[in-house]
């Protein structure tokens, strides 16, 4: 507020009740959902309804019209849909001829924009059937035999494995200072001779202490000359 507002009473007064949502539509809306407490006297549950009926058509201030108008006004606000009724609402018109302007400006442009669609073509209307990038008749594919499923009118492709792979995230600076590069890994070491490049699987020296075994047995198994 300006301090010209702020120093008259009423425009303070009614800023504030607006702060709280304390307004006449807040009263008007308790008005209409009002519900009687339980173990309410019917005395209590009245005057209730005309303190929030005070509040919301404020009866000192107004004239006989006045509050007429704006009971015509709540009716008339009901009456014209949903979407018209809060857009109306949303612009809080304080007289009849305020919300039927508002009223009419909201479902002209909405008939407009209807028109605007309904003028303008479909995307498939506006650029023809497709044109088929191989003319000629289509092979038609033979059924599949009994017992097998009929195959798939499409298939996904998949990328390789090694397009799939997500490279790996850069290091930050911290990770950096304690990265360990790992060590060269050292070749086999053959534990029957203790050399290194190969495993005993594939030891020369056992390979000969077998060669020499095999000679040996067949020398013992050859019949004698006696």
């Amino acid at each position: 507020m300006t301090d010209d507002d702020a120093a008259q009473y009423d425009l303070v007064k009614q800023a504030i009740l607006r702060r709280l949502n304390i307004t006449g539509e807040t009263h008007r809306v308790r008005f209409r959902e009002f519900q009687r407490p339980p173990n309410t006297r019917p005395r209590v549950v009245a005057q209730q309804l005309c303190d929030h009926m005070a509040q919301w058509l404020n009866p000192s201030q107004k004239t006989g019209i006045q509050m007429g108008e704006a009971i015509v006004m709540e009716q008339f606000c009901h009456v014209v849909g949903a979407e018209t009724q809060a857009w109306v609402r949303r612009h809080n018109p304080t007289t009849l001829e305020q919300a039927v302007a508002l009223a009419e400006n909201f479902e002209d442009s909405l008939v407009s924009a209807r028109t605007t669609l309904l003028d303008c073509p479909p995307p498939s209307a506006a650029k023809g059937p497709p044109s088929n990038p191989f003319p000629g008749p289509r092979a038609v594919r033979s059924p599949a035999p009994s017992g097998h499923p009929a195959p798939l009118p499409w298939r996904q492709r998949l990328a390789p494995s090694w397009g799939r792979m997500v490279p790996p995230a850069p290091l930050s600076y911290q990770q950096r200072d304690k990265y360990v590069p790992p060590l060269p890994s050292a070749p086999p070491v053959c534990f029957r001779c203790q050399q290194p490049g190969h495993i005993a699987r594939y030891c020369p020296a056992a390979m000969e202490c077998d060669v020499a075994a095999c000679h040996l047995a067949s020398e013992t198994d050859l019949p004698s000359d006696r």
